[in-house]
């Protein structure tokens, strides 16, 4: 563990795809680390007084993508064969959605010397779910290059470490989801009684 701080250009966004995004991928500019959100549920813990708890569900924000589109348009026409693959509006799909290859897209998080550290995210079932438009102008002085955007959708992602992934934190048997004695009557199981002791123990 170093304490520099992480770089916005460190990263590099891969698909496991056979090679059909190859243009694409080198044109990748900017992505996101998409928010990730939790459920609550309120319940009552006096006839009064109700409390927020941790509910049953997470939510994943979509993946953003900003592309550099190269002037026979590959990156884009890639990106447009992935989507008519899943939907195709005059024919039959030919990759089930969140299916086949590309499905899964890693976003590798590179140290500040760009190189790879093992620390990636892994988003599965991956699918373009809004290809963007594309704008062209003649009467501009200066000629910008073409910026593309692509939303992708996904299932969930998992976080690895020098390859190894993310897992929850073992079990505390002292916590009151385990410990039906720690329960408040009629309460949720995350809410356990305060005894006295500052540390609850």
């Amino acid at each position: 563990m170093t304490n520099n701080l992480a770089m916005q250009t460190s990263f590099l966004l891969d698909f496991i795809d056979s090679n059909r995004l190859t243009v694409f991928k080198a044109q990748v500019q900017t992505v996101n680390i998409p928010s990730v959100s939790m459920s609550t549920a309120t319940i009552a813990v006096t006839p009064r007084l109700g409390s927020n708890v941790a509910g049953s569900s997470m939510e994943f924000d979509q993946l953003q993508v900003q592309y550099l589109v190269d002037e026979d348009y590959e990156s884009y026409i890639q990106l447009f064969k992935w989507m008519i693959s899943i939907n195709n509006p005059v024919g039959d799909a030919t990759l089930p959605s969140g299916g086949g290859k590309p499905s899964t897209a890693i976003l590798h998080l590179l140290n500040n010397n760009r190189t790879d550290n093992g620390t990636y995210l892994q988003f599965y079932n991956v699918f373009p779910s809004n290809l963007g438009s594309i704008d062209l102008a003649q009467n501009i002085s200066t000629s910008d290059p073409v910026i593309g955007t692509l939303t992708l959708d996904f299932t969930y992602f998992d976080i690895f470490v020098n390859g190894v992934k993310i897992t929850p934190y073992p079990i505390d048997s002292n916590a009151g989801g385990t410990n039906p004695s720690n329960r408040p009557a009629g309460g949720h199981p995350a809410l356990t009684r305060f005894n006295g002791n500052p540390n609850n123990n």
